[in-house]
């Protein structure tokens, strides 16, 4: 057996391999000038994407776990690419380990946290309301449950509309991504640290678990660099108090996808490695009243709740009652559907 087989596993290869990149930086950075700045910011912009990006994030958070716990991991490698799937994850070998991001995972995370945030400032507006449902149904049904990235028609049309209503919710919605980015991270860096001191979980029982301690660990990290930075002047700060419920956001997130797959399609979702999103929430919850972590939480919790009001207010009550009467037919793609299942998902 030759030596690059022996250890590029196959499980590696394919994280490695599949998909594509089609991530357009420059393209992304003249995209968010057009609706939040001006063409002569492009240098600052691309510079300030150099300096705090995924990459950059990964680094600070290794940097950062090694020194909470006191176990050094480094040569993390980082592949970020489109394989049609709403995660993050890692290759736990201990000769070559990966956490892996989907394009897809940004993108449709990142409009839930928009799409939620300008329903929830201005729920009253027919306007936004009936934009609001509508795309945060496309997010769920035509990215998370079909696969497919967000289409430039539509992504231009929320940059648009939340320039126009209030710019300010694309700094929360980045704000928050960035935390909830650096949770699943760290979520996946737990589980290669896990491999290094030599923990093995086989059973339904310590999988499970596992899943647990890592949500444990990864929120511990999250809210440990909140503060951290709650000490800088504001322009130094990557992480902020206001975005300390965003892994509360990312539960949210996962678990409306599901609630839109049974809606649609009858389907649940048999992920039998890990805890039903609720569970894991209120686990969260359970971290985060602990006396040493101290901030300040009333923008965080207006946030949280404002994403609540409309997710189950109105979201979950409309897709229901739309979906009964017959309204949603027209989007139902049960081959494709079929399709995703058998990719795997």
């Amino acid at each position: 057996m030759a030596v690059n087989d022996m250890v590029y596993h196959s499980g590696y290869r394919r994280m490695r391999e599949s998909g594509t990149v089609i991530q357009d930086i420059d393209g992304g950075i003249a995209r968010y000038l057009k609706y939040f700045g001006t063409e002569s910011n492009y240098d600052q912009a691309a510079s300030a994407y150099r300096e705090n990006n995924i990459r950059t994030l990964l680094d600070e958070i290794c940097t950062e776990f090694s020194k909470y716990y006191q176990n050094e991991v480094k040569g993390i490698e980082l592949i970020n690419r489109y394989q049609k799937g709403i995660c993050v994850s890692a290759y736990t070998s201990q000769i070559h380990p990966v956490i892996y991001v989907d394009e897809l995972f940004e993108s449709t995370v990142t409009s839930f946290l928009l799409t939620s945030f300008i329903w929830s400032e201005f729920q009253e507006n027919e306007k936004i309301w009936g934009f609001a449902f509508s795309n945060m149904l496309y997010i769920f049904h035509e990215q998370c449950i079909l696969g497919e990235m967000i289409s430039e028609i539509a992504l231009e049309e929320m940059l648009r509309l939340v320039s126009e209503m209030d710019s300010h919710l694309f700094t929360l919605a980045t704000d928050c991504y960035w935390s909830i980015l650096a949770f699943a991270m760290s979520h996946e860096l737990a589980h290669i640290y896990f491999r290094k001191c030599g923990r093995i979980s086989t059973t339904d029982r310590q999988i499970r678990k596992e899943e647990y301690d890592a949500d444990r660990i990864a929120y511990d990290m999250v809210l440990r660099l909140i503060m951290r930075d709650a000490k800088k002047p504001e322009k130094e700060r990557t992480f902020y108090e206001h975005t300390y419920l965003a892994p509360m956001m990312l539960m949210e997130y996962f678990d409306l996808f599901y609630y839109t797959d049974r809606v649609l399609y009858k389907q649940w979702v048999d992920d039998w490695t890990h805890p039903v999103p609720m569970r894991r929430k209120n686990q969260l919850f359970g971290i985060v009243d602990r006396p040493e972590y101290q901030f300040n939480t009333e923008e965080g919790n207006v946030l949280y709740q404002g994403l609540l009001d409309v997710t189950d207010k109105y979201y979950r009550p409309n897709l229901l009652i739309k979906m009964q009467k017959g309204k949603l037919d027209s989007i139902l793609n049960r081959k494709r559907r079929t399709e995703r299942i058998n990719e795997g998902r």
